[in-house]
């Protein structure tokens, strides 16, 4: 029993290892404006986002919102995003992105002054 213990544990520990890995690349691939990649990086970890700590699935998602934003996806974008705001209500990156997102779908110019408010209350 112990042995089956000991090696869920240490593969729980692995696989959060290497999805941190892959997020950190797909951070940098952002950073460079390289949507493409980002998306590419992001969906070889998608399938086991869901077992990991909400605190990586919740960058996950953010992520993933940033990297359709880049790519003119923003209905995709609004969703992962929103999903990242539902994980973890005080990501105010995930707020601000979705803010500056809705702003640029035709009309949703008041949901993009909701998030912005929201992030100024969160900050103070």
């Amino acid at each position: 029993m112990k042995k089956i213990l000991v090696v869920g544990l240490l593969s729980f520990a692995f696989l959060s290892y290497g999805q941190r890995k892959e997020l950190r690349q797909a951070e940098k691939l952002l950073d460079q404006s390289f949507y493409n990649e980002a998306l590419n990086v992001l969906s070889q970890i998608e399938s086991m986002i869901d077992g990991v700590d909400q605190k990586y699935q919740a960058h996950y998602y953010y992520l993933e919102g940033w990297a359709l934003k880049g790519d003119s996806k923003f209905n995709e974008s609004v969703a992962s995003l929103k999903k990242a705001i539902e994980i973890d209500n005080s990501l105010i990156e995930a707020k601000l992105l979705l803010g500056h997102t809705y702003f640029h779908i035709e009309g949703n110019s008041n949901r993009a002054i909701k998030y912005f408010n929201n992030c100024l209350e969160l900050s103070n």
